[in-house]
């Protein structure tokens, strides 16, 4: 039912039914060596309480698709792409195509469907030599909204 014209409704009649979650990363952190995951270490926000920042994952709690959108930067211009990780494995290409010679940053968004249970995601990354990443939550991260 829909509110009359002017009345006012209670603000849980408006609260949103997905989780919803950002990391970022804080520490400087130098990676490569082929497929890595990013250790993103910070939330931005987290009200449903899904990073375990332990493992430095995202783990949902409820059944359905999930809305991913990620960034990956280095510092300098080098190639290299990013992917959207499930369970420890690169499944979605986030990013640019490792063979180009010009990236600074990798970015996209993907839907991927989780259990609720026991499925993570994580930012992964392919880069062939050790490159520094660039630090913040406009710079390297990954957000997760759902289930849809």
């Amino acid at each position: 039912m829909f509110p009359t014209p002017g009345s006012r409704v209670g603000r849980s009649a408006f609260s949103s039914p997905m989780d919803k979650c950002e990391i970022y990363l804080t520490a400087s952190v130098t990676i490569g060596g082929g497929f890595v995951k990013v250790p993103l270490d910070t939330v931005l926000y987290d009200p449903s309480f899904l990073f375990d920042a332990t493992a430095k994952v995202i783990r949902p709690r409820r059944p359905g698709w999930y809305n991913c959108n990620g960034r990956v930067r280095l510092t300098g211009n080098f190639a290299f792409a990013a992917f959207l990780g499930f369970n420890g494995a690169a499944v979605k290409g986030l990013g640019f195509d490792p063979g180009s010679t010009s990236n600074i940053a990798a970015v996209g968004s993907v839907k991927y469907f989780a259990n609720g249970t026991t499925d993570t995601f994580e930012l992964q990354a392919f880069i062939s030599s050790l490159k520094l990443l660039t630090t913040g939550a406009f710079d390297t991260f990954l957000q997760v909204e759902g289930p849809y």
